[in-house]
């Protein structure tokens, strides 16, 4: 009886006989030999953009499933042929605007160094060319293959913040529950007999990267309904953030109650990637309640088979040409537009302004470990500023700290927006919190600054920081990022970090009054000081 209902799912499961329309099999093999060349191409043309996206996938955990999204989108395809390969290919113009667009997407991405979004429109040209070589009706045949290649996006950093957050949070509500006692500082954890810290690596972004990944394409495989798909897809991104926070509370907890010889070390990253193993287990085995039966997932509409269009080999031909010209639109832009950009005035130093009333300096810097890290070889100064007589005897509580820097021309590691560039040194500082302040500066105008509250090992200190670009300040790295793209279309690639800082023994509210004093008698000054003709 077993063998019986073995066979009987078999040839339920056996997909359906390919079959062609006179002429269409040819029709097939010349458009995959185009999809191939213009594959190539656009790899040969975007080169870096592809090198450095192959080098995130291989060398970053995060972002390793990227390898293998390619070759399951490529068996999904071949897994529906039955019900693709029937329609006969027929160029549009729908997928060649779709091309230029993402190229010319791709050029702002690139003036301003946003990697994420080269990336973008690099991935995205794959279903986009599929769509002008093959047609809207068969691409949109293979469209959730095509779209699953979005997964190859090394995107998700954004989420990581938030994330690291909530798994504070939850593992001090866990904390709280169990009747340990725990203290959170930020994103630092204290309990009776350890410290611990929510870091990037623990966030989970992984986790939710990958249980996403996988969840759509179990809901492909699995379920028909699209109200089964997206119910399964909100699981999957719940269940990874939901079960990260009870990993690091679990973590913590074992620390604890083994005196912090377990849980501690390598043994920390194993656990972790044992549990979502289990997480995952438990994640498909409950969605297997409402998996679709296997008769209704191996039924396939096949459609009758498509004769090709008289003249569509010249079409192809013709659309392949014009797919080919789209593509490198935005590189030939970038080019022309690298070739003209000027330099600045060689006679150019970055200079700090003299001090207005009542603030004294600019004086010399003190030799103190608030240097931010930057890379590159931007240029960088760093002064204090005195208001009156305020000043302890060390000068130090009624001193402002103004570091300025400034990159005359960006580029690729020399930029003012880079993963590598940090406001703080980590070992010796320790961030309390942060958020936006609005300051009314002397002439009426209001300038948005980027607050971080940091504790030193000899006092605290209060940081007010944002982005100049051109005339344009912003705390937003993305808007910065759009602003240096704008600031290279009219031929400029400098841009600024400015950040002025005070200290403090107990009341962050009088430094924070301190710097809005300075940036009120100041701020117009030291805006313009890093504006260049």
């Amino acid at each position: 009886m077993a063998t019986h209902l073995e066979h009987r799912k078999a040839r339920i499961a056996a997909p359906p006989p390919v079959t062609f329309a006179e002429g269409g099999e040819a029709v097939w093999r010349l458009s995959l030999v185009l999809i191939a060349a213009l594959a190539v191409a656009g790899i040969a043309i975007y080169w870096e953009t592809a090198a450095f996206t192959a080098s995130i996938w291989w060398n970053t955990e995060t972002y390793a499933h990227g390898l293998i999204i390619f070759p399951l989108s490529a068996w999904m395809i071949w897994r529906s042929r039955a019900a693709i390969m029937p329609l006969t290919p027929d160029p549009s113009w729908l997928g060649v605007l779709a091309v230029l667009l993402l190229s010319l997407g791709w050029l702002p991405g690139h003036l301003a160094d946003v990697w994420v979004v080269q990336q973008v429109a690099f991935i995205l040209f794959a279903p986009a060319i599929a769509l002008a070589i093959l047609g809207r009706r068969t691409a949109f045949a293979m469209a959730f293959p095509l779209l699953y290649l979005a997964f190859a996006i090394p995107a998700g950093e954004g989420l990581v913040p938030p994330l690291m957050d909530f798994t504070a949070w939850f593992s001090v509500e866990g904390l709280n529950l169990a009747g340990v006692p725990v203290y959170r500082e930020g994103r630092f954890l204290q309990v009776p007999n350890g410290n611990f810290e929510v870091a990037e690596a623990c966030s989970g972004v992984r986790y939710l990267i990958a249980s996403l990944a996988l969840g759509f394409l179990y809901a492909y495989l699995n379920y028909k309904s699209l109200w089964r798909r997206a119910a399964f897809i909100l699981l999957a991104a719940a269940v990874p953030i939901i079960a990260n926070g009870l990993r690091a509370f679990a973590i913590i907890m074992i620390a604890h109650l083994s005196d912090m010889k377990y849980a501690v070390g390598v043994d920390h990253l194993i656990f972790g990637w044992v549990f979502f193993g289990v997480v995952m287990f438990v994640l498909f085995w409950i969605g297997s309640f409402w998996a679709d039966p296997p008769e209704v997932l191996a039924k396939d509409d096949v459609p009758e088979p498509v004769a090709p269009r008289p003249g569509v080999r010249g079409r192809l031909i013709v659309f392949t040409l014009l797919t080919l010209a789209a593509l490198a639109a935005g590189r030939g832009i970038a080019i022309g537009l690298h070739a003209q950009a000027r330099d600045l005035p060689l006679d150019f130093a970055l200079t700090a302004p003299t001090g207005a009333s009542p603030w004294q300096g600019p004086l010399p810097a003190r030799d103190d470990v608030w240097v931010p890290t930057m890379i590159g070889s931007p240029m960088q100064t760093q002064v204090r500023y005195r208001e009156g007589e305020a000043a302890d005897e060390e000068g130090l509580l009624g001193d402002v700290t103004l570091q300025l820097v400034y990159y005359p021309r960006q580029g690729v590691d020399n930029e003012i927006i880079n993963e590598g560039n940090k406001l703080y040194r980590d070992g010796y500082w320790r961030r309390l919190e942060g958020g936006p302040v609005e300051v009314r500066l002397a002439d009426g105008t209001r300038l948005q600054v980027e607050e971080t509250v940091l504790r030193g090992r000899a006092h605290h200190r209060v940081i007010w920081s944002w982005y100049q670009i051109g005339e344009q300040a912003t705390t937003s790295s993305l808007m910065a990022k759009a602003l240096g793209a704008w600031q290279k279309l009219k031929l400029r690639e400098d841009a600024a970090l400015i950040a002025i800082a005070a200290d403090y023994d107990t009341e962050p509210d009088l430094a924070r009054e301190r710097l809005k004093a300075f940036l009120g008698s100041m701020g117009g000054a030291v805006k313009a000081s890093v504006r260049v003709p």
